[in-house]
């Protein structure tokens, strides 16, 4: 076989058997990633460490274990400046000197995550970008913000996004196509699947933390409405805790004759699925979140979910009429949409039996299936398939449909390439021709009127591992 350009690959990465030494630098042990890392560590091709900045940030409650993987944390070191966590760890370059590895991820660009990069850069090794921010969650970003991005970039050979809204962030940045790869946020999928059924004693969930951007107390006041307009008491479990603490159970207290709240606490992880499963309808009314892995744990207990437009999984993860609805936060809307789920028993099983079949695909291995072909990539061992797809002529309502198949196939490590030619004279009368900017133009050569067609398409097919003709063809 032969191969046009191939990539350089570095020396110690020559041989087959040589696991690639891959460093992830992160922020803070996640419950949402540690699973993912396991998988990671496990397979064959990888010999993984990552290294943490800090064991826990101060408003996180999340109950974690070690897991086996290799891991190193660094000396904790870090401030608070507008509600975030901003981590400084100078010892990041030796840990990772010590480890010696063939490729850096950075998870974000806080200092020590720019120290690793440039650590990738001085020793020539690659280096990695990864995110869970959204193009929408990052719109507000200073010129200087903006201006290090693209530096980074510019010097990086993958990126990995945790959703569509994170490969659009990289898109805005002019990021090749075929170096944007998916990792999932997900859930214990198979502890939610395996959860016994348990009685819907809660109207509504609300999970997360009590601050004022995720919004628990817009929850109280839907489920204040849906109880006058239903006529009888909304049941509303609030799990976690906060700042906002005391005023939700203020709140909640005035409101007894129609909400019954209950506020159990911080729950573990082991204890979501029978605390979701006792519950109809997940709330998640944030004003601004990459993502929600709530609505992960909501999907695998068959909730139906109402979100607003700007959590990274609305749209993608929760489907607007197919397992939820995705609302501004507009009282009445809200009201409306919890109204049809809790008295319209067939729309309520339709969306439950979507939410379960949609989360499906968002597993702790296919999240560390988009990693490891990140990394293959950027070393240069991925051999991606490539398929072509041959049309006689392009016709404008095609291209949409290979648009979207391209990104599709994209996203699961495939390469597709369109051939298409010539109309015949007759055809171009149809004023119905398309062009696919990002397709191959082989010329048509007709003959006895149009009965017999020649396209050569030698050059186009060589090294495909699949082609693809119409009948007509």
């Amino acid at each position: 076989m032969v191969i046009s350009n191939p990539q350089k690959i570095e020396p110690n990465c020559s041989s087959a058997e040589h696991r690639i030494r891959v460093a992830i630098v992160t922020n803070i042990p996640a419950p949402y990633r540690l699973p993912v890392f396991e998988a990671l560590a496990a397979d064959s091709q990888i010999e993984l460490k990552v290294f943490f900045c800090s064991g826990r940030e101060p408003d996180r409650e999340w109950d974690l274990s070690a897991g086996s993987f290799g891991q190193e944390h660094l000396r904790e070191r870090f401030v608070s400046y507008r509600g975030r966590f901003i981590h400084f760890n100078p010892d990041v370059w030796g840990a990772l000197s010590l480890f010696r590895p063939d490729v850096v991820i950075t998870t974000g660009f806080n200092p020590t995550h720019l120290m690793a990069y440039l650590f990738a850069r001085k020793q020539g090794i690659k280096h990695i970008a990864m995110t869970d921010g959204t193009l929408d969650s990052e719109l507000k970003l200073s010129g200087l913000h903006r201006w290090v991005r693209r530096r980074v970039y510019a010097n990086t050979q993958a990126f990995i996004g945790a959703s569509n809204g994170s490969l659009n962030h990289y898109r805005a940045y002019s990021v090749d196509e075929k170096q944007l790869f998916k990792s999932h946020l997900c859930a214990n999928n198979t502890a939610f699947f395996a959860a016994p059924a348990v009685e819907k004693r809660y109207d509504f969930i609300f999970c997360g933390r009590f601050v004022e951007i995720k919004n628990p107390l817009f929850v109280l006041e839907v489920a204040r409405q849906v109880s006058i307009r239903l006529g009888r008491k909304i049941a509303v479990i609030f799990v976690g805790s906060g700042e906002l603490a005391a005023e939700m159970r203020a709140k909640a207290a005035e409101m007894s004759a129609e909400v019954a709240a209950n506020f159990p606490g911080f729950a573990k992880q082991d204890e979501l699925p029978l605390l979701y499963g006792a519950a109809r309808i997940l709330m998640f009314p944030t004003q601004w979140d990459p993502w929600g892995v709530v609505a992960n744990e909501a999907c695998a207990a068959g909730l139906p979910i109402l979100v607003t437009p700007v959590a990274g999984s609305a749209g993608e993860l929760v489907r607007d009429g197919e397992n939820g609805f995705v609302l501004p936060l507009e009282l009445d809307r809200w009201v409306d949409a919890a109204t049809v789920l809790l008295t319209d028993q067939d729309t309520y099983a339709r969306f439950s039996l979507r939410s379960r079949e949609l989360v499906g695909e968002y597993s702790y291995e296919n999240a560390a299936r988009g990693i490891r072909d990140a990394v293959l990539a950027a070393v240069g061992r991925n051999k991606r398939p490539r398929v072509v797809i041959v049309q006689r002529r392009m016709t404008h309502y095609r291209v949409p449909l290979f648009d979207l198949l391209r990104n599709k196939l994209l996203q699961n490590g495939i390469d597709l390439e369109v051939v298409f030619g010539d109309p015949t004279d007759e055809e171009k009368k149809k004023n119905d021709s398309g062009t696919l900017t990002w397709g191959t133009h082989q010329s048509c050569h007709y003959f006895f009127n149009g009965l017999l067609c020649w396209q050569n398409l030698g050059i186009p097919l060589h090294c495909i591992d699949m082609v693809i003709v119409t009948q007509e063809n």
